[in-house]
């Protein structure tokens, strides 16, 4: 028997995700601790998007998801993460 999620004891999305670029933190506000997707097509810099986020945040740990990355591009990714922190 499965007990169902509780949903309506979630905390209501209170604090801004500041993220330091000021075109996303106007256009597509976030809230910290929310989801959010970076979608484009090739080549718009999805990924330096990310980079960049990453790079000024100011966790201790950075999970990258690169669901339909190309291989180089991944390689690159994981080459250079070690020094964006």
């Amino acid at each position: 028997v499965r007990n169902p999620r509780p949903v309506t004891d979630k905390l209501p999305p209170t604090t801004p995700l500041i993220t330091g670029q000021r075109v996303l933190d106007s256009l597509f506000p976030s809230v910290l601790g929310g989801t959010c997707a970076i979608p484009g097509a090739f080549g718009c810099g999805k990924t330096v998007i990310s980079q960049a986020l990453s790079k000024h945040s100011n966790s201790q740990a950075i999970i990258y998801v690169g669901c339909g990355e190309r291989g180089n591009e991944m390689a690159e990714v994981l080459a250079e993460f070690p020094e964006l922190t």
